[in-house]
């Protein structure tokens, strides 16, 4: 088995660069263009002039491979007049604190979660939460958060224990954190921010489309579009070096999870031939 990759531990306050880029300035004009966008045509038009895939895979074809592949996978999923408008590599952080290699696949409806098997060259499976469940958006300088009015995957039962036995009034009990992932060649806050520029505006103005469309037919979320503020306790690294030592353990047991799995294999196979 390969070796595990290094794991650099990041958090969403991490401190930006005193001047702005070039790619930001362009990110941020594309923002503008998101939000004089009136219809989904028009919020597409403004996502692909923004090159998206360009500035986060750069020269990797194992990350355009994975980003391409996801969609074409959401477009055969996507029915009626749901359109496909923008996919992206991250790394997710699930309500166990889990760091996950996911695809994000925003759509005019939802946002699609894939997970791409680079060994198989295939989507292995997918989770889907609809724009209208998104409650609000915390924006950091290397990744957000997403607060969701709902459960999506497995919730913590630890989470909902802890907000039952305090009775604690937070939306965070529905939560995702998302870190972008950028090409080899193009490290640091400086190659990320655009990123983020990019694709929050385009979840924001999003949902904002389908308000305005079916708000008053049905009950949706308008999502709330904020900058990231950090508790005391820094809660969000703590996940993250948790995590790390998570995926780690998982990854050092594998081999032999595989091979007690072979066994069992073995040995039920000759019991069938008795």
């Amino acid at each position: 088995m390969p070796a595990a990759p290094a794991h650099r531990e990041i958090s969403l306050s991490d401190s930006a660069p005193a001047a702005e880029s070039a790619e930001l300035g362009a990110a941020r004009s594309a923002s503008r263009y998101m939000e004089s966008a009136q219809s989904f045509p028009e919020l597409t038009s403004a996502i692909r002039d923004a090159n998206m895939l360009t500035l986060v895979a750069g020269e990797d074809s194992a990350v355009v491979t994975a980003v391409k592949r996801s969609e074409q996978y959401v477009q055969g999923l996507v029915k009626g007049d749901e359109a496909v408008l923008l996919a992206w590599p991250v790394v997710s952080v699930n309500e166990w604190g889990t760091q996950q290699r996911r695809v994000l696949v925003l759509t005019s409806q939802a946002m699609y979660r894939l997970q791409f098997k680079e060994g198989r060259g295939a989507v292995d499976h997918y989770a889907r939460t609809s724009l209208g469940s998104m409650r609000r958006l915390e924006r950091g300088k290397l990744g957000y958060r997403l607060i969701l009015t709902e459960p999506d995957g497995r919730e913590n039962p630890f989470s909902f224990a802890w907000s039952e036995a305090t009775r604690s009034k937070s939306d965070t009990r529905y939560e995702r954190i998302y870190y972008p992932r950028v090409s080899a060649d193009a490290r640091g806050v400086a190659a990320v921010e655009p990123i983020i520029e990019l694709t929050t505006s385009a979840i924001n103005h999003a949902n904002r489309l389908l308000v305005e469309n079916v708000g008053r037919h049905i009950h949706v979320s308008r999502l709330q579009l904020t900058d990231y503020q950090p508790s005391p306790n820094h809660f969000d690294r703590l996940i993250e070096k948790v995590a790390a030592a998570g995926e780690t353990a998982v990854e050092k047991s594998a081999p032999y999870v595989e091979k007690a799995g072979t066994k069992i294999k073995g040995a039920w196979s000759s019991f069938r031939k008795r």
